[in-house]
């Protein structure tokens, strides 16, 4: 960092060629990474002013086993983002690598939303110039540099979808009294109903599906598909940092459902990780939801909930 600007904010300001570049570097550092950054607004409006703009770096997720706030930040090599983050916040610190169009067009939201107060100066607001329009393919691309743009435009409205299915209280309820791990998953996949979800179980090779909501097929249909692991998909991230909230990416083991999920891809995904002995064992894959905020608390709570079920179990088993 030099005069409170990042490294690659002075990149982008100095030598906007060498952005790709330097992009690809951060990349190969061996950091868990977010596609989607969905800012903390209560947590961003207690940090000081200009910090996030200064850090490149925003808080997007507290974890709900603990006090540890997730950061996303485009220079993870950076160790002044985790300190400063941590002092202010008052908590432990993640720090998850997002790429610099993310992460600025999230400040961008931020100031448009009136969540930044408007005294901040100029040189402290990264904004996206006006669209090139190249083609087709590339409209609407923001071209971002540090000169004050035209009015920046509110991001497109999220998917719509109907409201929720059943009493989310009875379903924490019959969490807490389930006998199997098979009851577990029909629960978690009970509560967020009608939502389109998959369960999947975490095994050394592969992630199981073993259940998901009732529009995407019969269980049993469910249950004979799996999805190699190691191969950096989103399942491969939800297992390596605990959450994933980007785009729904095509996984080429699920093909046969492709046509049963009524959500494009590249629409917003929610996938999250339920942890036995602090390990993950299901992953909990959502899409197509509206209300994004009630959306992932209920996944948060339903994942909490399914572990704290599951360990019961284990260790019930084991008396036996």
């Amino acid at each position: 960092m030099n005069h409170g600007v990042s490294l690659t904010q002075t990149v982008n300001h100095l030598y906007p060629e060498l952005v790709e570049l330097l992009e690809r570097a951060l990349d190969r550092a061996d950091f868990p990474a977010v596609h989607t950054v969905r800012p903390l607004t209560d947590l961003v409006r207690s940090l000081p002013h200009g910090m996030c703009e200064r850090l490149l770096a925003l808080p997007i997720h507290r974890d709900p086993y603990g006090d540890r706030i997730d950061v996303a930040s485009v220079d993870v090599l950076d160790g002044h983002v985790a300190s400063e983050f941590a002092f202010h916040l008052r908590a432990p610190i993640r720090i998850l690598r997002a790429s610099f169009t993310e992460l600025t067009s999230a400040l961008q939201r931020l100031h448009a939303a009136g969540i930044f107060l408007p005294e901040l100066s100029d040189a402290d607001i990264i904004q996206p110039a006006e669209p090139e329009r190249l083609d087709d393919d590339l409209a609407g691309e923001p071209v971002l540099s540090l000169a004050r743009p035209k009015p920046f435009l509110a991001a497109a409205p999220e998917l719509a979808g109907p409201p929720w299915a059943v009493e989310f209280e009875a379903v924490i309820a019959a969490l807490d009294s389930a006998e199997s791990p098979e009851q577990v998953v029909a629960r978690v996949c009970e509560g967020l109903l009608p939502v389109r979800v998959l369960v999947f179980a975490v095994r050394n090779a592969s992630f199981e599906v073993r259940g998901g909501s009732p529009a995407l097929g019969h269980a049993a249909e469910l249950r004979a598909l799996r999805v190699p692991s190691g191969n950096g998909s989103l399942l491969d991230a939800t297992a390596r940092v605990g959450f994933y909230f980007g785009p729904l990416a095509q996984l080429a083991a699920l093909t046969v459902l492709e046509g049963r999920w009524g959500v494009p891809l590249g629409s917003d995904c929610y996938a999250r990780s339920v942890n036995v002995s602090e390990r993950p064992s299901l992953i909990v894959l959502m899409a197509g939801f509206s209300e994004s905020t009630e959306a992932t608390r209920r996944v948060d709570v339903l994942a909490r909930n399914a572990g704290n079920a599951l360990e019961r179990i284990v260790r019930a088993r084991k008396k036996v």
